[in-house]
């Protein structure tokens, strides 16, 4: 049987002659299209699972069509199979619409915080990640300590949550966690707890100094330090502590500050060594011990430049007391030979001056010039200088 321009002939064979002719294939879209109809059907069920009413739907199109058209069922294109694939698309797409895949469990973060009052608000909490198809994950998260935040927004993968630091300190309190950072790994239908514990940081800290001093010898004392700085609430300090090297030094009393601690330049001077200091500075909170360390050390370029300085003023030292020397046995010379002179000039005004006596070469006496026992010998003389000599004068001459 044929048909022809597409449309179904009003007359054809007989139940009987069907069954003499065996199967004849059908001819024209109406006969076609029940059939193609359940295969899109269950095509669109099996392999579109994001469209499971739309295999539905087709399937009930073929299921129409086979049924408003009309098409006796020798007809149809593979009639029973045109009815099995109805089925099963529609069955299929009825128990797919119906089907909730997996989906990712949820993340419960929580902050623990037994001492957090109520005004002090939110923490603030980061988290970095990878989802496992490989997109990265940035987000900031405000958590009340005490509650319970539920994250059911999140794809499975893996991802880090970390405390800012910044939202721990309140007023004059800071809280710490027991864990900087918790990592995690978020897997379909499993949830997941992240728990923070924020833990109250006191104020017992201790601030302390000790002095390292290589090369100092016990009988150069102490090193005194001095430690100079600012608290917190802008307040001068300044303090020298003589210190012994190796033992440590409790500063008591110091409030939260930034605090310098050096040693004094002229004590670095010993005998024939120079030392050289660190200056360490330091802020202290008072939540956490703070010891500083000052380390003297003998400074052997300074040692060796002041060995030098110090051989060189000694040649200077030494030159300088030669000349001196020189200079004061010159004018020593030069003042006996003054007073020589003039102690000379002054013989010989006073010889002037004085009375002339006369000596012979064996008497004792002096004389005056004519006397008769100068008949053997006169020598001319000052009285005074004969009177040294011991001379006296003549009984006769009377000089």
């Amino acid at each position: 049987m044929t048909e022809k321009h597409g449309k179904a002939p009003f007359d054809g064979p007989s139940e009987e002659e069907f069954d003499q002719a065996g199967y004849v294939p059908p001819q024209g879209w109406r006969f076609e299209l029940p059939f193609w109809l359940a295969v899109a059907s269950c095509v669109l069920a099996l392999a579109s699972r994001a469209l499971p009413w739309a295999g539905m739907v087709v399937g009930i199109a073929a299921l129409v069509a086979l049924t408003f058209f009309k098409v006796p069922r020798p007809y149809v294109r593979a009639p029973r199979a045109t009815v099995a694939l109805i089925a099963l698309g529609i069955l299929t797409c009825a128990a797919l619409s119906t089907y909730i895949p997996p989906q990712p469990g949820a993340i419960r973060l929580s902050v623990d915080a037994p001492a957090w009052r109520q005004e002090y608000g939110a923490v603030t909490i980061s988290v970095d990640g990878t989802t496992d198809s490989g997109d990265k994950v940035s987000d900031s998260l405000e958590v009340v300590p005490g509650t319970t935040s539920t994250l059911d927004d999140y794809q499975t993968g893996t991802y880090t949550f970390a405390v800012d630091e910044a939202s721990l300190e309140q007023d004059e309190e800071l809280f710490e966690p027991t864990e900087a950072r918790v990592t995690c790994t978020l897997e379909l239908e499993q949830d997941v707890d992240v728990a923070f514990e924020l833990a109250l940081v006191p104020l017992d800290g201790t601030l302390e100094f000790v002095v390292s001093a290589d090369g100092w010898d016990s009988s150069y004392g102490s090193i005194p330090v001095t430690v100079s700085g600012t608290t917190e609430d802008g307040e001068a300090v300044k303090e020298t502590i003589p210190a012994t090297p190796g033992s440590p030094y409790s500063l008591s009393g110091y409030e939260a500050g930034t605090y310098s601690f050096s040693v004094d330049k002229s004590i670095l001077t010993q005998g024939e060594t120079v030392f050289s200091a660190t200056s360490e500075t330091r802020t202290f909170t008072k939540r956490e011990d703070v010891l500083v360390t000052v380390r003297v050390a003998v400074d052997e370029e300074a040692t060796q430049a002041l060995a030098e300085q110090r051989a060189e003023e000694e040649r200077a030292r030494a030159e300088a007391e030669a000349q001196a020397q020189a200079e004061a046995e010159a004018a020593a010379r030069a003042q006996a030979e003054a007073e020589a002179r003039a102690q000379e000039e002054a013989q010989r005004q006073q010889e002037t001056t004085e009375q002339t006596v006369y000596i012979t070469d064996t008497g004792e006496k002096y004389h005056r010039y004519g006397c008769q026992y100068l008949r053997e010998s006169c020598h001319p003389i000052s009285l005074s200088t004969a009177q040294n000599l011991g001379y006296t004068p003549c009984k006769r001459c009377k000089p």
